[in-house]
């Protein structure tokens, strides 16, 4: 996504470090499902082959073009299962924003910070997705017997809807990822401090913060965040 000149940069160390901390995360916490919610093109699911991770994936992703482009990779990998849906806190069917950029699709409107910051992205295209829950697609597409689950989340601005959703099965997730903001991308988005406090009482300690990209007064945008259940952590070794 090109941002005007001034604009956000992407942080270029980001991956490194994130990368190899979450291949560390993962081997840790002994995941064997990871739910990737906002899978846009697969980028998540060719990073967690990457550094190592074997196990099982569930991605969902709404929007009509990442979801094909997703569903014909996954044909090349039997445990790359790709739905399409949007996850939230309640069953709905509702108008999605579609970017000129896809990455930046959204429930939510773009804020002042937004438009003035991304001066080439547009929201102007919607598209009607059904949104459901996390508890309401567990057993169908999760697997009952998915105990040790890892959860990624990149839904720009809708992160705790996804969380409340998942309200019956979120003790079996001993590890999420998550995108939060730290400048509001857009209107009514949840920062970085109630998203963290969010998933603090619910049992999650931080574990990593990586940024994702700062803008042209280099105030960091948005930050990449590990959080994992300390008690389901196996021994180093």
């Amino acid at each position: 996504m090109a941002a005007r000149e001034e604009g956000p940069s992407v942080v270029s160390d980001r991956d490194d470090y994130l990368d190899k901390h979450l291949a560390d995360v993962l081997e840790r916490l002994d995941v064997d499902v990871v739910i990737d919610v906002g899978a846009n093109y697969g980028q998540y699911r060719a990073l967690l082959r990457e550094i190592g991770f074997t196990g099982r994936i569930v991605s969902f992703e709404p929007v009509a073009r990442p979801f094909q482009h997703c569903a014909a990779l996954a044909a090349e990998d039997p445990g790359w299962h790709v739905h399409r849906l949007a996850i939230g806190r309640r069953a709905q069917r509702r108008r999605i924003k579609v970017g000129s950029s896809d990455d930046f699709s959204s429930f939510r409107r773009l804020s002042r910070y937004g438009r003035r910051t991304f001066d080439e992205l547009s929201l102007g295209h919607t598209q009607r997705v059904d949104v459901r829950t996390l508890d309401a697609v567990w057993d169908e597409l999760i697997g009952g017997d998915a105990r040790r689950v890892f959860l990624k989340t990149d839904t720009q601005g809708w992160d705790i809807q996804v969380y409340r959703g998942a309200r019956r099965h979120l003790p079996q997730v001993i590890g999420t990822q998550c995108e939060v903001a730290v400048q509001r991308l857009y209107r009514r988005m949840p920062g970085y401090r109630r998203t963290l406090a969010f998933l603090e009482r619910r049992g999650f300690a931080l574990s990593g913060l990586y940024p994702v990209w700062r803008d042209g007064d280099l105030r960091v945008g948005e930050l990449d965040c590990v959080l994992v259940r300390p008690d389901a952590m196996r021994p180093r070794g």
